[in-house]
């Protein structure tokens, strides 16, 4: 029979609700004047916390996890637009973030268009945001000079002219089901980073 506790998704926005108002405490209050003379009262006495901040660096490293794994999957998919869309692109990958997959490696195919080599990645999670819905942002400069479009049958560039190598993209990873998976991921063409 299955635990009815708190979900993986309860816990880790419990644990983040108490980062965000760990971190906006303010200084502790000042002594009164009898514990200023006489020392601090049994009540006074501090006790040990769990470390919010471990918790809160677990979660951005399975979001980046989640957005790395997107990444892998997504490359290979370009890599081959002729072959199917791998099923363990729905572990990492979600809504707009799976479609847009599937609708770019259409594109590649029906262009002759494969793409050759990988990006350099560099993600960041840039925030986390708690509620009915927990999710995350992640901020990457995602270095395409080593990723290139190339036409499958005379292997000539098939890039844009003048098309930048390094751009901005903004992504969000939502918590879903059991795991956190990419949602959406946007590509800033107007932001070279």
């Amino acid at each position: 029979m299955r635990n009815r506790g708190k979900t993986p998704r309860a816990a880790t926005a419990i644990v983040i609700a108490a980062a965000l108002l760990t971190a906006c405490t303010g200084p502790a209050p000042e002594p009164s004047p009898t514990e200023a003379m006489n020392g601090p009262t049994a009540s006074a006495t501090p006790t040990l916390t769990p470390s919010v901040d471990s918790a809160v660096a677990a979660t951005e490293a399975a979001v980046l996890e989640a957005y790395r794994g997107y990444w892998a999957v997504k490359v290979r998919v370009y890599a081959d637009p002729t072959q199917p869309v791998p099923p363990e692109l729905e572990v990492y990958a979600i809504d707009t973030a799976l479609t847009d997959v599937g609708t770019a490696q259409l594109t590649f195919q029906s262009n002759g268009i494969k793409v050759v080599g990988e990006p350099s990645l560099d993600p960041r999670v840039s925030g986390i945001v708690t509620g009915a819905e927990t999710t995350a942002t992640i901020t990457d400069c995602v270095d395409g000079s080593s990723w290139t479009p190339v036409y499958v049958a005379t292997g000539k560039s098939a890039a844009a002219p003048g098309m930048e190598s390094r751009l901005t993209t903004t992504s969000t990873a939502t918590y879903f089901v059991d795991r956190w998976t990419i949602q959406t991921s946007t590509v800033d063409r107007e932001a070279p980073c």
